[in-house]
């Protein structure tokens, strides 16, 4: 989202958009963006209030932030984000609570009982391994 969205040079009556974006960049043609929303498929856009609102984006930071954060902060970032959002939470086969899944890009899960499963991914498939702490 552009710097000058919102700014009072802009829309003297107000920033309409105050209730869905961050603050208002001072410097309307500022080094920074106002915000910047990181969307998947599951991330809808429009609503009654705008048609430019991300109702459920994967992530959204500020343009500082974006500007300032480190590339690997970032893809971390969006995996937790990503991983709350698209990660099912399989029974364990030991005890059949819910496994707790880390990173999805590491095909792990562990349950509280010391269940592991791993998966390992090949070319064609998935081969899961568990194992018991």
């Amino acid at each position: 989202m552009p710097p000058h969205i919102g700014h009072p040079s802009a829309y003297p009556e107000g920033d309409p958009y105050a209730a869905i974006l961050p603050p208002v960049c001072v410097d309307s043609e500022g080094p920074y963006y106002r915000a910047v929303f990181i969307c998947d498929d599951k991330t809808t856009k429009g609503t009654e209030r705008s048609g430019q609102e991300y109702v459920n984006p994967v992530l959204m930071l500020t343009g500082k932030e974006y500007a300032r954060i480190k590339w690997i902060d970032l893809q971390d970032k969006i995996a937790d984000a990503i991983e709350q959002r698209w990660v099912p939470r399989e029974p364990c086969s030991q005890c059949g609570r819910l496994m707790v899944s880390l990173r999805p890009a590491l095909f792990k899960s562990v349950c509280a009982c010391g269940y592991t499963l791993k998966r390992r991914k090949g070319k064609r498939d998935v081969a899961i391994f568990g194992t018991l702490a």
